[in-house]
């Protein structure tokens, strides 16, 4: 139950932020050339993406022309920023030089958290 609910999840958050939504209208491509190909059987699948996706041409069925997959850009925007803090907050321009001095102090004193680590590199003698 687990695997398919966490598909079902991929299938979702892929539908959104890629175009694989636009997979969803690839019957309408179909049903729209053979629409094609009964009123001029002499119409190739190339010459039918050709006039499609190729001519930029307004014609009577141009209504359905739109509706073809990969036809609109959707744009989706993402955008996710990490960012790390600073290492050392600068504290003068919020508090007096002196309180901001003994805060300073205070951060030097403190120990490093890398010495408590049991991995440490070599150390040469």
């Amino acid at each position: 139950m687990q695997r398919k609910l966490a598909r079902l999840f991929l299938v979702i958050f892929l539908m959104q932020i890629t175009q694989l939504s636009e997979l969803v209208r690839l019957p309408l491509l179909v049903q729209h050339y053979i629409q094609h190909k009964h009123l001029h059987p002499e119409t190739t699948i190339c010459g039918f993406f050709k006039m499609h996706y190729l001519d930029n041409t307004v014609d009577a069925d141009y209504a359905q022309d739109i509706q073809l997959p990969f036809k609109t850009a959707h744009l989706h925007f993402n955008v996710i920023q990490l960012s790390m803090p600073p290492a050392v907050l600068t504290l003068r321009s919020l508090v007096s030089p002196a309180i901001a001095e003994k805060i300073a102090g205070r951060q030097r004193m403190l120990p490093n958290a890398s010495l408590s680590s049991i991995f440490q590199p070599p150390k040469i003698s």
